[in-house]
């Protein structure tokens, strides 16, 4: 059985023949032509936001104070230029996604910057969130918008590069409270989301939603937008709650270090890690520690952790 296979079965509520690993079982794939920011070096994204590298996240870059896109809501229309979808090399772009593939893994794009995230972006931080009471009707309109071309980019995704699998990334929550107030999330955010998880899932592919920080207050409106795992359980949330109350509704992916910048909150953690499975196994406990931490701060973008699937057998 391939990880791909077993996997699969997690998918399908059926019981794996071992606990699948995240970056063992998918293919991550960021196409080179959608450029929601530049990882790790400084440039503008393809809305025109500019980013730079910053030394807190390990290098991954973060976007340039001041540079709001839309500056008054009430011209938007005026203010905002959607990326043009078909400037892009299609054809160049499945020829790169399937090199990078391999037949024993799900094949997964990555799609950053969901709506919510793209609207601050466009706005800035305060004035998005202060845009949902001073300007509700504008902020539907943009975010339909952004839906919308969030809808098109998927039919493209799925038309030319056919993944197995879409990640989809929208962070609601910083470490110890969501980033907006549920109700404001459900009213402008929610239904979007589900639309564009329908489009994914019409055209073949699973839906990974992807979303950082504390969102166990709400969860039970995330768990039925129709993704099929949940990923970035992190322990800022109460973990054993959200596995009892709705494990088995949807497959849960969860971080074990906290998002602290920089990975190193994982340095005891790995450390007794490699200790114990490493002595007796007769492995270079040294070495395992090293690369433990290696994978705590590449993995979730320079912060977190060891990811695994908090399955649904028993």
């Amino acid at each position: 059985m391939t990880e791909k296979e077993n996997a699969l079965r997690v998918f399908r509520r059926e019981k794996p023949e071992w606990l699948p690993r995240f970056e063992k079982c998918m293919k991550g794939y960021f196409p080179k032509s959608i450029n929601e920011r530049p990882l790790n070096w400084e440039g503008d994204d393809w809305f025109g936001i500019h980013w730079v590298p910053d030394a807190s996240t390990n290098g991954l870059t973060a976007p340039a104070p001041g540079q709001a896109v839309i500056r008054d809501p009430e011209r938007w229309r005026e203010q905002l230029a959607l990326p043009d979808l078909e400037a892009i090399d299609w054809a160049a772009e499945a020829e790169g996604f399937r090199a990078a593939q391999s037949p024993e893994r799900l094949s997964m794009i990555m799609m950053e910057m969901g709506i919510f995230e793209r609207y601050q972006l466009l706005l800035g931080f305060e004035d998005a969130l202060c845009s949902f009471y001073e300007y509700p009707d504008e902020a539907g309109e943009i975010l339909e918008a952004l839906t919308q071309f969030k809808l098109q980019l998927v039919d493209r995704i799925m038309e030319h590069l056919k993944p197995d699998v879409v990640m989809y990334m929208d962070d609601l929550g910083t470490q110890n409270a969501p980033l907006v107030a549920p109700a404001l999330w459900a009213e402008f955010i929610r239904a979007r989301d589900m639309r564009i998880f329908r489009a994914i899932h019409d055209a073949g592919a699973l839906v990974v939603y992807h979303c950082c920080g504390k969102i166990d207050t709400f969860f039970d409106q995330i768990v039925t937008m129709g993704a099929d795992p949940y990923h970035s359980v992190q322990p800022a949330n109460d973990t054993a709650m959200l596995k009892r109350v709705y494990g088995d509704q949807i497959v849960l992916i969860g971080g074990i270090t906290g998002l602290d910048g920089s990975g190193f909150s994982g340095v005891p953690l790995v450390a007794a890690l490699a200790a114990a499975l490493g002595g007796p196994a007769g492995y270079n406990v040294a070495l395992l520690a090293a690369l433990g931490q290696v994978a705590a701060i590449w993995v979730g973008g320079g912060t977190l952790s060891a990811w695994a699937f908090g399955a649904v057998a028993s």
